[in-house]
């Protein structure tokens, strides 16, 4: 037994005997240490030198400038969920104790995967996470090791004088860190240190750009994206002009207009009609944004952290853990003789290890459930972090599911199971879950990873956090994000190969964009958007180009932003124009601004607009930002295209916001202009067509002997063509093709398939999958699920 953990157990013996007091336990035992002698293997050692920090510009010390503070060590890795789960609990505790109380937070990065051990990586994650402390990169684990920490994350709590005083494992122990944190402090007032210490918070970026997005959605011709940094979600065109912004780049859970909601570093993305789906995952909530009224709804999530590993509960009274992606599925009913379709959210559950379902409409599901519209409930996965396949669905083993892809026709779900480093194929039908590539037979390893092409088990991935099905075919297209690829997988061999697209680092998600065989790619450490052509067929060892975005921002608390204006108000200028009448159905409008005749716009710096529709003085309605655009006939007319298809509430003007850089051509001069133009605008009301007028009798105007004769040779035309191209046509093709093509691809392919891939796939992937289903699965019998 180590000295953390037996000093651990003597205060956990305490507190079991006397559970009515904790804080005179807590002081009582922290008396004695103090006064106790301590001996060498009580002492917590230094930190190696040489150690790369984060957050500070100088390395810290438990024998210089650390010494008389009380040091909570924080054993983390980023891509551990339980480790993101504690971080709210770390920064209360820096709320309630500043270092000059004596009291300093420091994570002790001790990664698991190797690419977590790299200084610019773990730089990122500190970032990505807002972590306001300083954390050092024990790259070789050597605290860990000299400590005996067993799992991450784990806390470990050192007096003023270097002491071991107590240790808490996994997450949960906000309470109880806070009263023992408290109590040591006032144990320890004579002897603490009250210097401050050289701690420098992160980094800044600039709104107008992306800052780590992790997911991505491409359809309806429109890319959303969540701009997981900027706690923000952002509709653009599909080349990145941006549409409109989702979020007041704060982190919180409000519910309400596009300017005045907010999100918690927001995943997943999936879309139905006018509503975009949301796994807003550090808020722990699904949130719905309806472009057709501009606001933002919570639908299921309590804001809170939940444990439950079944659910059950109806929206926002079923507590979540961390949900990480949506998906939208469609299917019709197992109900008898019923045409009609059930909708629900297929939700990756990160922090349950599990995949849940929340219920659009009634739901008639696996082995005869029922669940009520608007159910949150778990459906595959015990809870239990593991790399377990199963066909029954509840006794698989998730570790940390991240990205989900749906391919409909198949009825099939892929999963991207990132602590596990596997790939895994849900049946949409019954439950079963299969193990398709990655990972080991042994379901309790959770440390089978690599960068390894291969077949099933044999290929090796690095913690994929997304995956792409390609609608008709076999293929998914895999995030292996810490390996900082994409790679292929065929889905009927199991056979994954790398794509040849370069520059990646850490992509966090995909979407494939059918029309334009377009895949967006979520490049998160890079804050980009990328998007790569994917040629039809795909062959994996042709190279791909893949090209970055160019996608700028601009947000605004209200119209009078000053965003384009100069500090002093020198170049701006103000201008009304004249009454815009826009049609009632017109989705945008163009509003022209006009230069001097020998100017034109710069193509050198990106000029830029934003507008904001106005009822009176009351914004109503978010910021719509664009770039304006020129014509060769007429380069000094600015137009700016407006999108209004999101506008739902009524208005009357456009208040705009330009920022225009040009050049003077007999000058040879560049300037800066920042405008700012209230248009009004008139929308004509929507009038319905008139029917056509009906007499008494029911009946339209009466039919003359005219129409009687055009009706007569209707009805000749229809009866000749009926016998001679129907018939004909019946012979012709209809027969000629069922002997042709029925019977022939029936012997060519449907025999031949059978032979060479039915007997094929059963004695290479059967017996393969067998053997494995054997270790890994159990047997199918009910008596004998698990092995």
């Amino acid at each position: 037994m180590t000295a953390l953990e037996r000093v651990s157990l003597q205060l956990l013996n305490a507190l079991q005997a006397e559970v009515t007091d904790k804080r005179r336990i807590y002081k009582e035992f922290l008396q004695k240490c103090k006064n106790s002698t301590i001996l060498p293997e009580s002492q917590c050692s230094n930190f190696k030198e040489g150690l790369y920090w984060i957050n500070t510009p100088e390395p810290l010390s438990l024998n210089g400038n650390l010494k008389g503070k009380v040091i909570v060590l924080d054993f983390w890795t980023y891509c551990c969920i339980n480790c993101m789960h504690i971080l709210p609990d770390l920064h209360a505790l820096e709320q309630k104790f500043s270092i000059e109380d004596g009291v300093v937070v420091i994570g002790v990065h001790s990664g698991k995967f190797p690419n977590e051990k790299v200084d610019e990586n773990i730089a990122n994650a500190v970032h990505r996470y807002g972590m306001s402390h300083a954390v050092v990169n024990d790259r070789d684990m050597t605290m860990w090791f000299e400590l005996g920490i067993q799992c991450w994350p784990t806390i470990v709590i050192i007096g003023p004088d270097g002491q071991l005083l107590n240790q808490y494992v996994g997450e949960g122990h906000r309470q109880a860190l806070l009263e023992f944190v408290e109590c040591t402090l006032e144990v320890y007032a004579d002897t603490l240190n009250h210097n401050s210490l050289p701690i420098a918070i992160g980094q800044s970026v600039s709104p107008s750009s992306l800052f780590y997005p992790t997911k991505v959605l491409a359809q309806d011709n429109e890319l959303i994206i969540s701009d997981s940094g900027h706690h923000r979600v952002i509709i653009c065109t599909l080349n990145g002009n941006v549409k409109a912004v989702v979020g007041t780049g704060e982190a919180g859970t409000s519910d309400g207009s596009f300017i005045n909601s907010s999100f918690r570093a927001p995943q997943g993305l999936c879309r139905q009609g006018q509503v975009i789906y949301v796994a807003d995952s550090d808020a722990h909530l699904i949130r719905a944004i309806d472009t057709s009224k501009g606001n933002v709804s919570t639908i299921a999530g309590a804001g809170i952290q939940g444990d439950d590993k079944d659910g059950g509960k109806k929206g926002q009274l079923q507590v979540l853990s961390s949900p990480w992606d949506v998906k939208f599925y469609q299917r019709k009913t197992s109900l008898a003789d019923c045409d009609e379709s059930e909708e629900l959210l297929l939700i990756a559950m990160a922090g349950s290890h599990q995949i849940w379902a929340l219920c659009l409409t009634q739901l008639h599901w696996w082995k005869g459930k029922v669940y009520d519209e608007d159910t949150c409930a778990a459906i595959v996965g015990s809870g239990a972090e593991e790399n377990r396949n199963n066909s029954y669905p509840m006794k698989a083993g998730l570790a940390q599911p991240s990205g989900l892809s749906i391919d409909s026709v198949g009825e099939l779900c892929y999963i991207a199971d990132s602590e596990s480093s596997t790939i895994r194929q849900l049946s949409l039908a019954d439950g079963k879950v299969k193990g398709m590539a990655g990972g080991a037979l042994d379901p309790k390893d959770l440390f089978a990873y690599g960068d390894v092409d291969g077949k099933g088990v044999t290929a090796k991935l690095q913690h994929p956090l997304d995956i792409c099905h390609i609608p008709n075919s076999d293929h998914v297209v895999i995030c292996d994000s810490y390996n900082h690829k994409l790679k292929l997988l065929d889905t009927k061999t199991r056979e994954v190969t790398t794509l040849l697209v370069c520059g990646l680092n850490e992509p966090g998600g995909l979407s494939f964009h059918e029309p334009s065989r377009s895949l967006y790619i979520a490049d998160t450490n890079n804050h980009c958007i990328k998007r790569v052509h994917l040629p039809d067929p795909l062959d994996p060892l042709l190279s791909l180009t893949a090209e970055k975005l160019s996608i700028h921002v601009v947000m605004a608390e209200s119209p009078q932003s000053l965003f384009t204006s100069d500090k002093f108000r020198r170049s701006v200028v103000k201008t009304t124009n004249e009454l815009i009448k826009i049609g009632a159905c017109d989705t945008s409008v163009t509003v022209q601004f006009k230069l001097a005749e020998d100017c034109e716009m710069t193509d050198e710096v990106e000029s830029a607009f934003l507008a904001i529709p106005m009822e009176g003085s009351t914004p109503a309605g978010g910021p719509i930002c664009g770039t304006p655009t020129t014509s060769a006939a007429a380069p000094h007319i600015l137009d700016l295209n407006i999108d209004l298809s999101l506008q739902a509430e009524p208005f009357s003007s456009l208040s705009i916001e330009l920022l225009a850089y040009f050049c003077n051509a007999k000058s040879r001069t560049c300037k800066r202009k920042c405008v700012r133009i209230m248009q009004p605008i008139e929308r004509e009301e929507y009038v319905p067509e008139e029917q056509e007028p009906v007499n008494e009798e029911g009946m339209g105007e009466e039919i003359g002997e005219e129409q009687v004769d055009n009706l007569e040779d209707g009805m000749n035309d229809g009866i000749e063509d009926g016998n001679d191209d129907g018939i004909e046509d019946g012979n012709d093709d209809g027969i000629e093709d069922g002997n042709d093509d029925g019977i022939e691809d029936g012997n060519d392919d449907g025999i031949e398939d059978g032979n060479d891939d039915c007997i094929e796939d059963g004695n290479d992937d059967g017996m393969n999958d067998g053997m494995e289903d054997e270790m890994n699965d159990g047997m199918d019998d009910e008596e004998n699920v698990d092995g």
